[in-house]
């Protein structure tokens, strides 16, 4: 038997927002949650590996991931495309997580435009 531990819709969510207009684009559902916090893992993979210095285009969503018990504990994420490449960065203005590691620097993410399309449905 399958014995992968599942999250709980009732105290997890992932949620994209257009970054102009606030407006609420996707959220997981309890059918897509695990699914769509795995593929956020890889969306937002930081390391040194992938840091670019800077990027020439306004963000076009933000990610939140969303610990509902826990609102400290949330994670937001400015998502930027150019092109087909997809960039990342942590969200100032909701900045209450630990940016020790990560800190504001933009990076590189693994999915190109059309990975986060898919991942946005």
């Amino acid at each position: 038997s399958d014995t992968t531990p599942t999250a709980d819709p009732n105290q997890f969510s992932v949620e994209f927002y257009d970054y102009k207009t606030n407006e609420l684009i996707s959220k997981s559902n309890k059918n897509n949650l695990n699914e769509k916090l795995k593929a956020s893992d890889d969306l937002i993979y930081m390391t040194s590996d992938n840091k670019v210095d800077s990027i020439d285009v306004e963000p076009s969503y933000v990610l939140l991931l969303s610990y509902l018990k826990d609102t400290s504990r949330d994670i937001w994420v400015l998502v930027y495309v150019k092109d087909d490449d997809v960039y990342v960065q942590a969200d100032k203005r909701h900045a209450n997580i630990n940016l020790d590691t990560a800190g504001y620097d933009i990076y590189k993410s693994k999915y190109n435009k059309s990975q986060l399309e898919e991942l946005i449905k």
